[in-house]
């Protein structure tokens, strides 16, 4: 297990990087649900990665008005994976979360991870996410448990929710510094770096409770139209998979089960969107095929999905066909 101290909850020191890039119309909000935190022993560095709107007013405003906001602006941009791994080596906390510049933490969500962190003894800690503004209420006891490095691999392959999502867990600074850091000049770099942290942390304690609104819109990676940067989820692919089987082999058909399905998508979504490119479409088919023989129908968890990209490989112009007329996004 990574060396810690123990330390009551309050003492311990969260360092909270939000890195910004023209998130003007919803980076008040963001800001907003990071400050009213109910924890409040908090660092939040806020980095401006060249934005050409008004965020880096904005930044500075709220930096003038709160004493933990610490702004640094850049008028080039270099990324998030960039300003990130900038944001760790500033990092003061003793634990290390993340939030996009755009979406909202609930009021408790830090308390919640750091709590859950020390309880049990872990390395780090993980929550839900959701895609809308409020959060269903009910009734139902939360649930919390402990999985080791493996487990979060297999978790990461295996379980949309748990993701590679770097905002919706708390890490100790130092599982993220033993890792190493975000690949820099390319998109989705969450897929690489984020998995790798979790299998390198001994425990990890999951809450069974959504405490982040992952917010999409036009303007954001996950909800825009394809464009060429969807592209580098392939490279994200290849530079994961041999570093997961690496670590635990055993997880060969589940990792290849993944990369296939997240390669096929990138390609329905092509056609949803009436991109046209024959060179993406090559690549994707190409490594899509060089996955699939590694996993079985028989042993998929996601079954209707294989079998209709197992038909979209066989018969791509009837699969075109019928993704331009069902699915095609205004």
């Amino acid at each position: 297990m990574i060396p810690e101290t123990s330390h009551s909850a309050g003492s311990d020191k969260i360092s909270i990087i939000i890195p910004v890039y023209n998130a003007a119309p919803y980076l008040g909000e963001c800001l907003e649900s990071v400050l009213n935190q109910s924890y409040r022993n908090l660092e939040i560095i806020l980095i401006n990665d060249g934005s050409s709107d008004s965020s880096d007013l904005i930044a500075r405003q709220y930096a003038e008005q709160d004493s933990r906001v610490h702004f640094i602006s850049h008028s080039g941009r270099k990324g998030q994976g960039a300003r990130r791994n900038e944001g760790i080596m500033y990092a003061h906390g003793t634990y290390v979360g993340f939030c996009d510049a755009d979406d909202m933490a609930d009021s408790d969500m830090f308390e919640r991870l750091l709590h859950a962190i020390l309880k049990n003894d872990t390395d780090m800690s993980v929550c839900r996410l959701r895609t809308t503004r409020e959060k269903q209420k009910d009734n139902q006891a939360v649930s919390t448990w402990v999985i080791d490095g493996q487990t979060s691999a297999e978790y990461f392959l295996t379980r949309n929710w748990f993701g590679a999502f770097s905002c919706n867990k708390l890490f100790k600074k130092n599982l993220l510094q033993m890792t190493g850091k975000y690949p820099e000049g390319m998109f989705y770099e969450d897929i690489v770096f984020i998995p790798q942290v979790c299998m390198n942390a001994e425990k990890c304690a999951v809450i069974d409770d959504t405490m982040y609104y992952y917010r999409q819109h036009k303007s954001s990676v996950v909800g825009s139209r394809f464009a060429p940067y969807k592209m580098d989820q392939v490279q994200a692919y290849d530079m994961l998979i041999p570093a997961i089987l690496s670590k635990f082999p055993e997880l060969k058909v589940s990792a290849h089960a993944k990369r296939f399905i997240s390669l096929m998508e990138i390609w329905t979504i092509m056609i949803a969107d009436s991109y046209s490119s024959p060179e993406f479409t090559r690549l994707l088919r190409a490594k899509a095929k060089e996955s699939r023989p590694y996993f079985t129908f028989r042993h998929s968890k996601n079954k209707k999905r294989i079998l209709l990209f197992d038909f979209a490989l066989l018969f791509p112009g009837l699969y075109t066909i019928a993704i331009k007329l069902l699915y095609r996004r205004k």
